[in-house]
Parts: C-alpha cells; sequence; structure tokens
C-alpha cells in the first residue's frame, strides 16, 4: 500500500505535480491556471488511488485508464471549495470562535465526505452529515485513528514547510517546501 506512488504512472504523476505547484506561483492568470491544473490533478491521484485500493486493486490505472477520475476529481475539488467557504461564511457571521469550531467539524467530518463522494460519485451524499455520521459509527475507533493521523500529518507538512522556507534562502527553501 506504501509503495503505491512508486509503481507506473504514479512517479510522472507525482512530477507533474510538482511541476504545477512550482508553476503557480506565476503571475496573473497562469498562475492560477497552474494553481487549478495542481489541484484537480493532485485530486485526480487522491481519487485513484482510494478507488482502487477500496477494491482490493494495489496497482494504479494504466496511462490510457487514467483520464476516468477527471470527473471525481473535479468533485472532490468542488467538495473542498464548499468547505472552505462554509468556514468562512461561518467565521463572516459568526467571528472567530465559531470558524474555528466549524474548522474542527470540517477537519473531523471531511474524510468521511471525501470517501463518501469517491465510493459513491454523488456529491449531494458526501455533503449529507447524515451519511458522515453513519460512516462514522460504522468505522468507530478507526475513524478516529485516520482523523488523528491525518492531523498529525498534517502538523508535520506544515512544520517542515515553515522549517525549510525559514531556514532556507528564497527559491532553495519554497521548492521542497511546496513539493
Amino acid at each position: 500500500l506504501l509503495t503505491y506512488p512508486l509503481r507506473s504512472p504514479m512517479p510522472w504523476m507525482l512530477l507533474a505535480l510538482a511541476v504545477f505547484r512550482q508553476l503557480d506561483r506565476l503571475p496573473s492568470l497562469l498562475g492560477l491556471v497552474f494553481a487549478v491544473l495542481f489541484w484537480v490533478m493532485a485530486f485526480k491521484v487522491a481519487v485513484e488511488a482510494l478507488t482502487n485500493t477500496a477494491e482490493g486493486r494495489y496497482e494504479p490505472l494504466g496511462n490510457n485508464d487514467l483520464w476516468a477520475t477527471d470527473g471525481d476529481a473535479v468533485r472532490q475539488l468542488v467538495l473542498q471549495v464548499l468547505a472552505v467557504v462554509a468556514v468562512v461564511l461561518v467565521g463572516y457571521f459568526g467571528g472567530l470562535w465559531a470558524a474555528l469550531g466549524a474548522y474542527g467539524v470540517m477537519l473531523v467530518a471531511m474524510p468521511a465526505a471525501v470517501t463518501t463522494l469517491a465510493m459513491s460519485g454523488s456529491l449531494g451524499a458526501a455533503l449529507n452529515p447524515l451519511t458522515w455520521l453513519a460512516l462514522m459509527a460504522r468505522l468507530g475507533g478507526q475513524y478516529v485513528a485516520v482523523v488523528a493521523v491525518i492531523l498529525v500529518m498534517s502538523l508535520l507538512v506544515g512544520a517542515a514547510e515553515w522549517l525549510l522556507t525559514a531556514q532556507l534562502p528564497g527559491f532553495v527553501g519554497r521548492v521542497p517546501a511546496t513539493m
């Protein structure tokens, strides 16, 4: 399972992700285009890995089959944008503490929403809190463990990015920090 990213064609996808991540710093619309390409491609890789491993396939799709998950990647991106918009709106209307509470709810609920969307393909089901609660109840402690691992990994990535950009000058620190 941990070697999934090393299997063909995943190294090429990851290299393209790294390039798009650097090109999203370009000014104006060009940088925005590369940012959108980065996020769609990142969700595409994640959706493919989640779907394949959930179905017991531990080999990535072939080059010709990679286009099959484009719609799924866009739906995952829409889900993420809607989550961010929800937290921002709660913060705008409810203040900082309300926004922090909403952010906490999203941290816990997002793995269930992402999994639901990946498995069902339905944005409506992924946005339904009852679906999240059903998945959380079904998985129990395993779900809590997943959320904890995601939280720890996010904190470690954030710390590594901060250390690289704080300790290394300009471009030298930014490149590895954003890969």
